[in-house]
């Protein structure tokens, strides 16, 4: 076979597939929003009319409850991040270039989606309230030990931050800050609420609302950095699926 006709062969064998960076984060926004409405849509329903599931569908959408739809789709959206992260450290160790972090990131982000799936903060919660009675904004202690893990990979990260491009750079710190600030600063903002008002009012949903829609924008935004921080300068990836 020529190398015209075998060049040929193999092109058609090929399925090309280009990813839009914009498109994808449009795509994660677009999703969010439906859960957002539908969350709504169920804090009117239990709040106003008093109806807590119409046939399941309430806590199937409900931001603030576990194991439902809102769940999966953080869970899915951190394993990606991870993932893309893996993906990058791989060719930059082909590349012969600095590699660490990207997969130390990868790790962060596979724990965060086990957390997010098995409620790993809540067994902390659980062992740091056998030890003292929390109050105040600190009720749910788990953001202890997170907010110093922030702090610690914040400072282990700075100079990885300040090697990256321009506009990577502010993207990953514009969407950490987003992310930590719905994880634990609307943790902490609702945990004194909690305390003293319980979980069913309307200040609680705001709240809760808040802290999880920050969480998911969040990760949306830092899978958009990635994205664009592989396709540089060109407008598209493009993955090639052989046979």
């Amino acid at each position: 076979m020529s190398d015209g006709r075998y060049q040929k062969v193999k092109k058609e064998r090929e399925l090309n597939i280009e990813i839009s960076c914009r498109k994808v984060f449009v795509i994660l926004l677009s999703v969010i929003g439906f859960l957002l409405f539908a969350h709504i849509m169920g804090l009117v329903t239990r709040l106003v009319f008093d109806h807590d599931t119409v046939y399941g569908l309430i806590p199937m959408f409900d931001l603030g409850d576990e194991s439902n739809v809102p769940t999966l789709f953080s869970s899915l959206q951190l394993i990606l991040a991870s993932l893309i992260l893996s993906t990058i450290g791989a060719r930059r160790k082909s590349n012969g270039e600095d590699y660490v972090f990207w997969f130390a990131l990868a790790a962060i982000f596979l724990f965060l989606a086990v957390d997010e799936t098995a409620q790993v903060h809540e067994q902390i919660d659980i062992r740091i309230r056998e030890a003292y009675e929390p109050t105040g904004i600190l009720y749910f202690p788990w953001v202890i030990p997170y907010g110093i893990a922030v702090v610690v990979l914040v400072i282990a990260f700075s100079n990885f931050l300040l090697r990256l491009p321009k506009e990577t750079m502010w993207l990953f710190i514009a969407s950490g800050v987003i992310y930590v600030t719905g994880v634990i600063g609307f943790e902490m903002l609702g945990a004194r609420h909690y305390e003293i008002h319980g979980p069913m009012n309307v200040v609680y949903a705001i709240i809760v609302t808040c802290e999880e829609l920050l969480e998911m924008v969040g990760v949306a935004l830092f899978i958009y950095a990635l994205l664009a921080y592989i396709s540089n300068q060109h407008r598209y990836l493009r993955c090639t699926i052989k046979h």
